[in-house]
């Protein structure tokens, strides 16, 4: 009760203020800030009497865990309504055109009154949050209102703050949920020693999104080929890069020993400015924007001894059906982007050596099916092998294809124990 009271007294007041004052130098901020009730508007054409499903994640990363589900409700129950809400600007952006969701919103901060209004105005038959976006007020409130509360692809709290001084605070939280879908069985031993006894050991649902994505893909549709390329070349997909993998990998692609070496670059953030200052690095390259509207002929010809910088956003998994290896970014900084899309085309895959906020990284390293970059030595040495030992390249894409294929159907489990406490 006193942590409740600090929450709701300080703690969110307090959140309030840091939000207006971010919101003046933010233009993402600026712009989630202004269009909470705008996007709340979507909610009226929701049809009156249907059983709804309110789905949220933090953003678009989150997301993508929580599509296989929403697939299979609007495949197998069609008249379930599903809503989709969203904290970061970059997660509600990027999924308005997401076709299998009835609404798409954000979510208020979590003040009790702007939560308490948002139930009644979506009056969920149950709400699904993924991985860890967990608000004290969405979840009481809920809770009070009898609605049944999951997390999905829950990743336990490794923070001192939220599992130390508030430690108790953190647990009522969890002791919320109907049911929580552990992201792996790391993670369901983290939560049980917690304490917490609505636990259901699972994982991932987005490794069904990636394997039907893969299996789904028809290539003739998808403008670039890989007869695009020579045999003899070999392409590395770079995906979701920051300034310090670009850096290296254009200065490995140099080396003369890498000479049939051809890379498709994949910024994190493809803004026009950063695809201005990475271009003044690069003296043969290519934009996708300048070829996506050509015949074949001409794509092939405009590729031909260029490096392809991709940039548009959503295109990335798709990519990686073209690569005979892959890079993922971010593990020099902010922390690695998905390792699992590209390992489940069955290659290596390579990244920098930040990857503890990846569980999927650390247990690919573990199985050996990550190649960790410290430097640029260790990369060219990468390279060297992965180009020259076929029987190690080999064994490296059946451990990942494993990795991804063994935990086929998990959505379908979640589906399954969700749908049935909401129609029963």
């Amino acid at each position: 009760m006193a942590n409740s009271i600090i929450y709701n007294s300080i703690f969110i007041p307090f959140g309030k203020i840091i939000l207006k004052a971010l919101s003046l130098f933010s233009a993402k901020i600026k712009d989630r800030e202004s269009n909470i009730e705008n996007s709340h508007l979507s909610l009226n054409k929701l049809t009156k009497g249907s059983k709804r499903i309110w789905f949220h994640s933090a953003s678009m990363g989150e997301f993508e865990q929580a599509k296989p589900i929403i697939e299979l409700i609007k495949e197998r129950n069609p008249e379930i309504q599903i809503i989709a809400s969203f904290f970061s600007p970059s997660g509600y952006n990027n999924q308005l055109k997401y076709k299998f969701a009835d609404a798409i919103i954000y979510l208020p901060f979590d003040d009790k009154n702007a939560i308490r209004m948002l139930y009644d105005k979506i009056q969920p038959s149950a709400l699904i949050i993924v991985r860890y976006e967990v608000w004290r007020n969405l979840l009481e409130i809920g809770n009070l209102r009898n609605i049944p509360i999951y997390l999905v692809a829950a990743t336990f709290p490794r923070s001192l703050i939220l599992n130390g001084i508030f430690q108790s605070f953190t647990k009522k939280n969890y002791e919320y949920f109907t049911k929580i879908f552990t992201f792996n069985d790391e993670n369901y031993s983290l939560f049980e020693h917690f304490g917490l006894n609505n636990l259901v050991h699972s994982a991932d649902p987005r490794f069904d999104r990636i394997i039907k994505t893969i299996e789904n893909l028809d290539k003739s549709q998808f403008i670039l080929k890989r007869e695009f390329w020579k045999e003899n070349e070999k392409i590395i997909v770079a995906g979701s890069t920051w300034e310090k993998d670009e850096d290296l990998l254009l200065k490995s692609i140099q080396e003369p020993e890498f000479k049939n070496l051809k890379l498709i670059l994949v910024p994190h953030e493809p803004t026009e400015k950063h695809i201005k200052e990475l271009t003044k690095k690069i003296k043969n390259f290519i934009l996708y924007s300048e070829i996506e509207n050509l015949d074949s002929a001409t794509i092939k010809e405009k590729i031909s001894g260029n490096i392809l910088i991709i940039d548009k956003i959503g295109i990335l998994l798709k990519l990686y059906s073209l690569a005979d290896f892959a890079y993922v970014g971010g593990a020099f900084g902010v922390g690695v982007h998905s390792v699992t899309e590209p390992a489940g085309y069955g290659i290596p895959v390579l990244c920098g050596n930040i990857m503890t906020n990846s569980p999927d990284a650390v247990k690919m390293k573990e199985l050996g099916g990550l190649g960790v970059i410290r430097d640029y030595e260790s990369l060219f040495n990468y390279f060297k092998i992965l180009l020259n030992d076929n029987s190690y390249y080999e064994n490296i894409s059946k451990i990942n294809s494993n990795y991804i294929y063994q935990n086929k159907g998990e959505s379908d489990k979640i589906f399954n124990q969700i749908i049935y406490k909401i129609l029963n």
